[in-house]
């Protein structure tokens, strides 16, 4: 150990510190993004169900018109232009139902996303889900030398200790936002 190290192992200590630090900041960062955007998706998904349900009421509507308006002009009170303009309307509401149906989907598969579930047996229970950890034993040892697990071993004891690093509290402000953010996650 040298006597004199001109500063060197406490600006070391510093250092470390500060990139702890950037890193608790940017776990932070993350999390509020991830929540985020889950809240996002969520209520996106909610306004295209309301859109659905809305859709489905203007196509009754539409359906509902448009056979009145056959009627009326079956008894010579509308005429055909009338009657091709009210299926117009009815096309038209059929198809703001489909689009309104195909955003909802969308919608729903960006929550999943957002919450980090969509993957296959999400979407379709009848596909296996991958496991990483069978793979991993799969392929563990496949071009390894013999004495590899030895020379590790060996490695392993060589090497020094390594302790988890102390995760700080939240500071009273985090610890707020966190109580805010469960307070007003959407029910349902």
């Amino acid at each position: 150990m040298p006597l004199f190290t001109g500063g060197l192992n406490r600006s070391r200590v510093a250092q470390a510190l500060e990139r702890a630090n950037a890193a608790q900041i940017n776990v932070e960062g993350e999390r509020r993004t991830v929540l985020q955007s889950v809240s996002s998706a969520y209520a996106q998904s909610a306004s295209a169900r309301s859109s659905v349900q809305a859709g489905e009421q203007a196509v009754r509507a539409a359906s509902v018109a448009a056979e009145g308006v056959r009627q009326e002009a079956q008894v010579g009170l509308r005429t055909t232009l009338d009657v091709l303009n009210q299926e117009l309307e009815l096309r038209s509401a059929e198809v703001a139902l489909t689009s309104a149906r195909r955003n909802e989907y969308v919608a729903q598969a960006q929550l999943l996303a957002a919450m980090g579930r969509l993957g296959g047996p999400n979407l379709d229970p009848t596909i296996e889900a991958y496991d990483p950890s069978d793979n991993y034993r799969a392929v563990r040892n496949r071009g390894a030398l013999p004495w590899d697990g030895v020379i590790e071993a060996i490695d392993r004891v060589a090497a020094p200790a390594t302790t988890p690093a102390v995760d700080v509290e939240d500071a009273p402000v985090d610890r707020q936002l966190k109580g805010e953010v469960v307070r007003t996650a959407p029910q349902g």
